[in-house]
């Protein structure tokens, strides 16, 4: 719907967020009347952990909104990195009363997901993007009745229903974001929005891991069916929360150091994001080096580090009836060797069969997402590459790819069908560059080609029409003198 800009407000010498209309959407009234809409939604609101609006207006074709820049990311981001226990009910503390405050304004925002949450240079958490946000006691409804509208990896069941909204609904998607940090997994996941909205409908959220079952009274009331039988408001929400933080860090006075969740992914670098200079020969390579050498790996489960430790060598000096027992020991040491030498080659394997899943974890999300080649660094066709860059053979990997590039020809029959032609064309284009072998894509492009020349046949038609009319109204008047 729009692109977000860093910019600098002149006046006052001040970085801003610059949010702009997607020129492709300007001539569309509806989306006009939504932008307009969240801007002056989000300027009646003044809370801390609700971004705040500056500006409002146009120049020429654009329709801008100017905000507070946010510069340190937004929560999906922090996730990847990793998240501590501590931070996870911060987070959730803070927005829940931003939630709370929204709701005393009969707001819904109706799209609360890691993405729209971001933060400020201090890490205290901001809920953005109120593009979607309606407020429930006004009659001005952009949405048709019954429609389904929002992210449904983070959607409530009425929501996902197309029901009626109220705070409870951004509740209950704040608890599946706080989930989602416990677990470090989503609360449902599907093979494709459909299928995940009716989990949210129908399914029992899944238990939580036995170290964290202390939530699970917190987490069941959250995520309940029934909006009535949740929490009723953000700052009953919050409160709930604040007793369990108060219960694991002030514990008898002390305060206590909180570790990482165990979550899919590492408080570490992302390993995609890192120069993947050493392909797995190399690295067995300098095992074999390493072991003959006179070292061997120690594996360390309790923090899945590995650790290199020197062999105790034999001295060459020991002669006579030591003989037999140096023998003896060097045996024993060899087979330790060869024990500790197996055991890094699974380790090894095992870290690059992780990788694997967590890449294409992030592109079926991705994908889900409507990410699929952009933005840079987040989207379904680069997760995928990583994948294959580890296994070009897996199968997931290639068959990802080229379900990357079929959901790409479908937006260019839906553009094409919408009689938006350039896009539709750039959707094949980006079809063909990952997936030059796909069956779909000279279907697509005859389609596209079929509906423009309709289009144009259509409009050379309505142009003589006028023109016709123009000329038999033109003869009547010549006529009439």
């Amino acid at each position: 719907m729009a692109q977000v800009y860093l910019a600098i407000q002149e006046g006052f010498d001040r970085h801003v967020a610059l949010k702009v209309l997607s020129s492709d959407l300007i001539n569309d009234d509806d989306y006009k009347k939504r932008f307009s809409l969240e801007a002056r939604i989000s300027a009646k609101m003044s809370h801390q952990s609700i971004v705040p609006v500056y500006d409002y207006g146009s120049c020429g074709d654009f329709h801008y909104i100017t905000m507070e820049y946010l510069p340190g990311g937004d929560l999906k981001q922090k996730m990847l990195k990793g998240v501590t226990l501590e931070q996870a009910l911060e987070i959730t503390i803070t927005i829940a009363k931003g939630l709370d405050y929204a709701g005393k304004k009969n707001l819904v925002h109706r799209d609360i997901k890691p993405e729209n949450i971001l933060f400020r240079e201090d890490s205290s958490p901001v809920i953005s993007d109120f593009g979607i946000a309606r407020q429930t006691n006004s009659q001005n409804n952009l949405t048709i009745v019954g429609s389904i509208i929002g992210t449904p990896k983070y959607m409530s069941p009425e929501q996902a229903q197309g029901k009626d909204l109220d705070q409870r609904s951004d509740l209950y998607a704040l608890g599946t974001i706080f989930y989602e940090l416990l677990t470090g997994k989503p609360l449902f996941q599907g093979d494709s929005a459909i299928s995940v909205g009716i989990k949210h409908i129908t399914e029992v959220p899944p238990a939580l891991p036995p170290e964290l079952a202390v939530f699970r009274p917190f987490v069941d009331r959250i995520l309940k069916k029934a909006p009535e039988e949740r929490f009723q408001t953000g700052q009953e929400l919050a409160e709930a929360l604040q007793a369990y933080e108060t219960r694991f860090i002030n514990s008898s006075n002390d305060t206590v150091t909180m570790k990482p969740l165990k979550a899919a992914f590492s408080s570490a670098t992302p390993f995609y994001k890192k120069p993947l200079s050493l392909g797995l020969s190399l690295v067995f390579t300098l095992l074999i080096l390493m072991v003959s050498s006179g070292y061997y790996f120690q594996v360390d489960n309790s923090t899945e580090q590995v650790t290199l430790t020197p062999t105790p060598k034999v001295s060459s000096d020991d002669t006579g009836s030591s003989s037999t027992l140096n023998d003896r020991e060097v045996k024993r040491q060899k087979q330790a060797q060869n024990i500790h030498t197996q055991r890094s080659l699974t380790s090894l394997t095992n870290q690059t069969s992780e990788k694997v899943k967590r890449q294409l974890y992030l592109a079926e999300e991705a994908l889900s997402d409507n990410k699929f080649v952009s933005p840079p660094g987040n989207n379904a066709y680069e997760y995928f590459q990583h994948v294959l860059k580890e296994n070009p053979n897996n199968s997931a990997g290639l068959a990802g790819v080229e379900k990357t590039a079929t959901a790409l020809l479908t937006l260019a029959k839906r553009n094409a069908t919408l009689q938006q032609f350039d896009s539709a064309n750039l959707y094949i284009a980006a079809a063909e560059k990952i997936s030059p072998q796909h069956p779909g894509i000279v279907m697509t492009q005859v389609k596209v080609q079929k509906d423009h020349e309709v289009y144009k046949f259509n409009l050379q038609q309505k142009q003589n029409t006028q023109l016709t009319d123009f000329d038999s109204k033109a003869d009547i008047d010549k006529n009439e003198f």
